[in-house]
């Protein structure tokens, strides 16, 4: 996939975790098997807010021509994808999260290998 179909496709899935967190933070909490609180919930609430940002700054982004930033991107899309994914794991072995974090890993693996794939293209062009 080419640099603006990965961008765009991360882009619609940080909207709908945006619109997730900020409206149904339960079923977060049932995914990654954990009981919900006021306190998570707040904290979901504000992850959502995060994802909001990234949806805006992936979907502004979508359309840079070939150079350093996009390259830039690229990279630290897949950096960011990668450590979320390891953090989930870990998570998923000392038994904060339950099994149900492991879509998320998956999620967050396809994108680092798609972003790394992108970044790797662009560095040799």
């Amino acid at each position: 996939m080419d640099y603006r179909g990965v961008v765009l496709a991360a882009t619609g899935l940080c909207a709908a975790l945006c619109l997730g967190l900020l409206l149904a933070p339960g079923a977060f909490w049932t995914l990654f098997g954990r009981d919900g609180g006021v306190a998570g919930d707040f904290a979901f609430r504000r992850s959502g807010g995060l994802f909001f940002l990234l949806t805006l700054l992936l979907f502004t982004l979508r359309d840079l021509a070939p150079g350093a930033v996009r390259t830039a991107v690229a990279g630290a899309m897949a950096l960011g994808m990668a450590a979320m994914a390891l953090l989930g794991l870990v998570e998923l072995a000392r038994g904060i999260a339950g099994p149900g974090i492991v879509v998320a890993v998956v999620a967050e693996l396809v994108f680092a290998l798609a972003f790394a794939s992108v970044w790797r293209r662009e560095r040799q062009a």
